[in-house]
């Protein structure tokens, strides 16, 4: 990830790495302001630790995000099915989880997920009864979990997303799936937000592949990772399918709604390169970009060969920031440049295939 923020101090100052906690946080003071910057994000330690859960797979344990992620189970493929349109702020979803139980004695299967009325939920086609707690959907079985069982979970949600700062990321007043200005949507992730818009295991340890069918309205592309493996016409809509074979943590699944200009080519070495980008942005976009082609291929040989089936970039209408969404960058329109084109290419590497046991390992990803 790649933004623009106040730094705070002087000269050289840096910026002090946080202390992981387990229970009580530690706090910090910022001082005065005095130049902008570009910057890497590095996670600030929680100003309040969450509070006591009612059993241990509430929380996958991570010290610098202890209220992130669930344990006893691994998801294996999400399948998000989405209505969308930018002029009317509200997802119509439905969420098809796939997983095995780890953990034999799981009481209930807890997921994370924000705000949403629920329409819906079936645990392996059979209803299922569930209930909140805090940012948990917590899902309880008609008989107890088995280890190794196979499950599939369905959950049908809509309503408006919940807007709420994130306390990892000052910089951005919410997280998650953002409608900007009835023409766009964009999602904001890193590293919360995705269970602003879909109920998921919200944590980098838990990767899963994904299948993405969204509707919007005619004259409008819904982009998100992977390849388009099918494109639907109606009278009034589009669809867009997108799968991505790959596991992926939840935070780097993305979908990005507007006018594009889709552009497609290859690497010298064959690597399948789609970008979508505004009209307002196509000159600088093509200029930045103009060496990605070459770049891939050299990173590909010192690196290892490229993870994924397909890279790319979407443009946006977003305030200074980019994010490393995995084979398709979300780029803000005021940050296209070669460094963060770049800068963004390395995460395919170095975040994404190679990723996240904690959140405490952010250096890994940045450094």
């Amino acid at each position: 990830m790649i933004f623009g923020l106040l730094l705070v101090g002087c000269g050289e100052e840096a910026v002090a790495t946080p202390t992981p906690i387990q229970n009580e946080p530690i706090p910090t003071t910022a001082a005065t302001p005095t130049l902008i910057v570009e910057a890497t994000a590095v996670p600030t330690t929680p100003p309040q630790a969450t509070a006591t859960l009612p059993f241990a797979g509430l929380s996958i344990g991570d010290p610098y995000a202890p209220e992130l992620g669930n344990l006893g189970y691994d998801v294996t493929h999400y399948d998000l099915i989405m209505a969308l349109d930018p002029a009317v702020e509200n997802i119509d979803a439905t969420v098809q989880i796939s997983g095995v139980i780890t953990d034999p004695e799981l009481p209930q299967l807890s997921l994370d997920f924000v705000g949403f009325d629920i329409a819906e939920v079936l645990l392996d086609n059979n209803p299922a009864a569930f209930s909140r707690l805090g940012d948990k959907l917590i899902i309880e079985p008609v008989s107890p979990f088995a280890g190794g069982q196979e499950f599939v979970l369905s959950i049908a949600y809509a309503g408006n997303p919940v807007e709420r700062p994130s306390r990892y990321v000052g910089f951005a007043s919410s997280v998650g799936m953002t409608f900007y200005n009835g023409q766009s949507i964009y999602v904001l992730s890193e590293p919360d937000g995705s269970r602003y818009w879909f109920p998921n295991n919200d944590h980098p340890r838990d990767k899963a592949t994904y299948r993405f069918e969204i509707t919007v309205p005619q004259g409008l592309t819904a982009v998100a990772n992977g390849r388009l493996a099918q494109e639907i016409d109606s009278e009034t809509n589009r669809t867009f399918i997108w799968e991505h074979d790959y596991p992926m943590a939840s935070y780097l699944a993305t979908v990005v709604v507007g006018e594009f200009e889709r552009l497609e080519s290859a690497s010298p070495n064959g690597i399948f390169l789609r970008d979508y980008v505004n009209s307002t942005a196509a000159e600088e976009f093509a200029s930045a970009t103009a060496d990605v082609g070459e770049a891939i291929d050299w990173m590909s040989d010192l690196f290892g060969p490229y993870p994924y089936e397909a890279f790319g970039y979407v443009t946006a209408d977003v305030s200074s920031v980019s994010l490393e969404t995995q084979t398709i960058v979300l780029l803000a329109n005021n940050m296209i440049g070669q460094r963060t084109v770049m800068h963004e290419l390395a995460h395919m590497w170095f975040g994404n295939w190679v990723s996240l046991d904690s959140w405490q390992q952010m250096w890994r990803n940045e450094g």
